[in-house]
C-alpha cells in the first residue's frame, strides 16, 4: 500500500462526508495503543459556531463535528469532536484546533501556531476528546 503525498500546511475546504471503516487504530504518545476490526459508521459534518467571541478569524465560522457510533470505542474516545480547520500534512489530512492557550502540552499545538496561526483563543479539552484527527489515503501497489 501507498499513502498520498500533500503539499504541507495547505488549509482546505471541510466538506461533510461518511464512511464505515473496516478497522480502527488509537495511538496515544506516538505508540499504537489498540487496533482492532470495527463496523461503525463516521460522520463529519459542518455546523455554524455559536460562540463567537471565542473565533480568532473570520474565516472561522464554521467547524467540523465528526462522530461515530462504535460502543467498543466509547472507553478510550469521546463519541463526539469538534474540529477548526482541514489541513494538509505531508501524507494525510489532518483535522484540528489550534488553541492560543490550552490545558494540554503537545507540540503539534506550538507548530501549527506558527505555521497558521491560532484558530481559538482557548481550548481546555475534556478526557477522551481528540486533539486532532488524521485521515489516510492507502492506494493498492500495482
Amino acid at each position: 500500500m501507498i499513502f498520498d503525498k500533500f503539499e504541507p500546511w495547505r488549509l482546505l475546504q471541510m466538506i461533510e462526508f461518511d464512511f464505515e471503516p473496516s478497522y480502527f487504530e488509537i495511538w496515544k504518545n506516538g505508540r499504537m495503543s489498540a487496533t482492532d476490526k470495527t463496523k461503525c459508521k463516521i460522520v463529519a459534518e459542518i455546523f455554524e459556531v455559536n460562540e463567537i467571541e471565542n473565533v480568532l478569524r473570520d474565516d472561522r465560522i464554521q467547524r467540523m463535528r465528526i462522530t461515530f457510533n462504535d460502543p467498543i470505542l466509547f472507553e478510550e474516545l469521546a463519541h463526539e469532536n469538534i474540529f477548526d480547520i482541514l489541513i494538509t500534512s505531508n501524507d494525510r489530512l489532518q483535522y484540528l484546533i489550534v488553541p492560543n492557550n490550552t490545558d494540554k502540552n503537545h507540540p503539534s499545538f506550538e507548530i501549527a501556531k506558527r505555521a497558521i496561526g491560532p484558530t481559538r483563543y482557548e481550548k481546555n479539552f475534556k478526557k477522551r476528546t481528540l486533539l486532532l484527527q488524521f485521515i489516510f489515503f492507502q492506494w493498492p501497489i500495482g
